[in-house]
């Protein structure tokens, strides 16, 4: 029977090691910066401000800033994907994956501008993927859909496929494939009404 070296099992336990914190380490990540367009900038936690460009990823706490006439898309480590317009503030608010027991709690935060997300199926009843705008929240299970926060109009959400739950303190509605919604401060969301298609896939 061949007898492994001394050092193999020190050897092999670090190697282990490091693997596994490796792969925390990406469940960890908030996102990955797939491409900009124009001047697309990140204020860290630390208050310190990056210039965003392809490969660069996106903590919890972290604000990613366009400007007009520029956009982004990134993707969470969950395979969601979020395309940003112009003249937008997004923020990673909660970032929590687990692959292993297919759980997932995810929280974007939007001051001002537009988002149109893909987002991956959730899998557990426990398992959460919220948008947070301006007094209003969009609540998904695995959909595509747009949630716009304008300076004067509350928080908009239209849908493509799947389905939305737009709530605030006033009430919550659930918006269906191609329709629509508006949040306004001190009123219920409204009653979800048919999308145009410019609006789809503005």
């Amino acid at each position: 029977m061949c007898k492994l070296p001394n050092y193999f099992f020190p050897t092999f336990i670090l190697f282990m090691l490091a693997f596994f914190s490796l792969e925390a380490f990406a469940q960890q990540e908030g996102a990955l910066v797939l491409s900009t367009q124009g001047s697309v900038k990140i204020r860290r936690i630390s208050d310190v401000i990056d210039d965003a460009k392809a490969g660069v990823t996106l903590d919890v706490g972290d604000v990613l800033m366009t400007a007009k006439k520029s956009k982004a898309k990134i993707r969470l480590s969950d395979g969601s994907i979020v395309s940003v317009g112009p003249d937008s503030s997004m923020d990673i608010k909660q970032h929590n994956v687990d692959p292993a027991n297919n759980k997932k709690n995810i929280t974007l935060g939007l001051a001002v501008g537009k988002l149109w997300l893909k987002v991956t199926e959730l899998r557990t009843k426990d398992s959460t993927f919220e948008v947070h705008g301006p007094g209003a929240i969009a609540g998904v299970r695995g959909t595509t859909f747009g949630f716009e926060v304008g300076k004067s109009e509350g928080v908009r959400v239209i849908v493509d496929d799947g389905q939305v739950r737009l709530s605030n303190s006033s009430g919550n509605v659930d918006v269906g494939p191609k329709s629509k919604s508006v949040a306004k401060s001190g009123k219920a969301p409204s009653v979800p009404k048919p999308a145009t298609q410019n609006e789809i896939k503005s």
